[in-house]
């Protein structure tokens, strides 16, 4: 018979306390309602990411992202806020 050792012991805890905290991840999402992706896009050649993204306009997202193509283009940021 071979005898169990104390690392033995502690990685079969720890692999059953991973399994345990991935069960429980895996049920919140399978009960957890679906997302939609709720983001807009705006900004300099914004029209390819907007299609590629499925984004939605600017006043129905929640998250906007602002593309800029030169760094001069920041200090409009305050007329892009007011967007």
């Amino acid at each position: 018979m071979i005898r169990k050792t104390w690392r033995s012991g502690w990685t079969a805890r720890l692999g059953i306390a991973a399994l345990a905290v991935a069960a429980i991840f895996g049920i919140g999402v399978a009960v957890s309602p679906p997302r939609t992706l709720d983001v807009a896009v705006i900004g300099d050649r914004a029209d390819a990411l907007a299609t590629a993204l499925g984004a939605r306009a600017p006043q129905d997202a929640a998250v906007t992202f602002v593309l800029l193509d030169r760094w001069d283009n920041l200090r409009h940021l305050p007329d892009v806020a007011e967007l």
